[in-house]
């Protein structure tokens, strides 16, 4: 247990560090068998230490931890309820990423062979108020067919197998998004053609065999 959460205090840092937690914004959970281990609620991500994880139950239940679980809590349960594939989920407001869904525009322009074949599309999931079961409830259903959801005027969520694995994937989302606005910028961006598109998906699935 005390690996896990050190792996959450850890990535945590890494996510502050970056800027994409400012603030008290943002939570990390690791799912392990039965157990949740969650940041807790109202606490900066780059400020934490192991004994301030929280861990929880399908239930909602806390099973270890002195602090409340963070108010997202029901959100990365029912991605977790969802998609037996992953085991660790990220939601930060890392800012260029957000801007992207501050002004509703996915992520889903074929502009980089990488983000395509690591990401796939980045839709948006419409507005809710943060912690509630509607967010939670809208948020989760993108993960039917999605790795990465924006959140219409919030941030963006994330999941991947390993804890490792989703900082890399949320350090390539914010990377996407960098690219993107700045091709805006300059005034011109060449999309590559839906041959090219099908070709890199069709590369992951060999890779994902």
């Amino acid at each position: 247990m005390e690996k896990i959460k050190q792996q959450i205090v850890e990535t945590g840092k890494q996510l502050a560090d970056k800027g994409y937690s400012p603030g008290y914004s943002g939570n990390i959970s690791i799912k392990r068998n039965d157990k949740i281990f969650m940041t807790p609620s109202g606490f900066p991500l780059g400020e934490m230490k192991a004994e301030d994880i929280v861990v929880i139950n399908n239930a909602f239940e806390v099973i270890d931890g002195k602090h409340k679980p963070s108010s997202e809590t029901k959100m990365h349960l029912n991605i977790y309820n969802l998609r037996t594939d992953i085991n660790s989920i990220i939601h930060c407001h890392a800012p260029k990423s957000s801007a992207f869904a501050v002004a509703g525009i996915p992520l889903s322009a074929p502009i980089l062979a990488e983000n395509i074949f690591s990401l796939g599309e980045i839709p948006i999931a419409k507005y809710y108020l943060p912690s509630t079961s509607e967010l939670a409830d809208e948020v989760s259903n993108y993960f039917k067919n999605h790795d990465v959801v924006l959140m219409a005027n919030h941030g963006v969520v994330l999941g991947a197998h390993d804890i490792k694995s989703a900082f890399y994937k949320m350090d390539t989302v914010e990377y996407f998004a960098e690219v993107y606005l700045n091709a805006k910028l300059l005034g011109k961006m060449n999309e590559l053609s839906s041959e090219q598109v099908e070709e890199i998906i069709e590369l992951r699935k060999n890779f994902s065999k």
